[in-house]
């Protein structure tokens, strides 16, 4: 309920607009416009092009099943935005973010610092400094920003240190045993 209520209020606050989509052709680009920015949609090559017309020719249904998911990933993301929530999981393991950069201290010897684009905002949780969220208006590129910050440190098997995403959870294995 506070996610929708929140959500209400930004689109009030911003006096919200309804999604517009324009169509490049010569570029073969969909752009998709919203209150929270815009996304770029690259047609298929089983789309042709007559006369400000789009239509399908292709024996095998994949490729507009995939394009019909992007599209409605795009819509969703300019009017709702996509979130993610991770977590440091370690002694000593926490995450900063400074102008545009986000600051993990992960047990190496230095500091790894991470450019997020200006279409990616960060919230970091003050007590622990160990819970983040992301947000951003593209679903693509927040999942690639998530793989690329979970191989920052992956997850220990038998000890469970690491980034993980906040709900997962991880099945430990058993370390050695003594014979006793």
């Amino acid at each position: 309920r506070s996610l929708k209520k929140l959500i209400m209020l930004i689109l009030k606050k911003k006096r919200y607009n309804p999604i517009s989509c324009n169509f490049y052709p010569e570029l073969k680009i969909i752009k998709i416009s919203g209150i929270f920015g815009s996304n770029f949609i690259k047609l298929p090559n089983v789309f042709v092009l007559e006369k400000k017309k789009i239509f399908y020719f292709s024996k095998t249904k994949g490729s507009f099943s995939k394009f019909q998911k992007e599209f409605c990933l795009a819509v969703l993301g300019v009017s709702c935005g996509w979130f993610l929530t991770m977590e440091l999981v370690g002694r000593g393991f926490s995450v900063s973010f400074q102008k545009n950069f986000l600051i993990f201290n992960v047990g190496l010897s230095h500091g790894f610092a991470l450019f997020l684009k200006n279409n990616f905002q960060c919230q970091i949780e003050q007590k622990k400094k160990t819970k983040f969220l992301l947000f951003c208006n593209n679903y693509q590129e927040l999942k690639d920003l998530s793989v690329f910050i979970k191989k920052i440190k992956p997850l220990n098997v038998y000890k469970g240190s690491g980034v993980k995403f906040e709900n997962e959870t991880i099945k430990l294995k058993i370390g050695k045993q003594s014979g006793n």
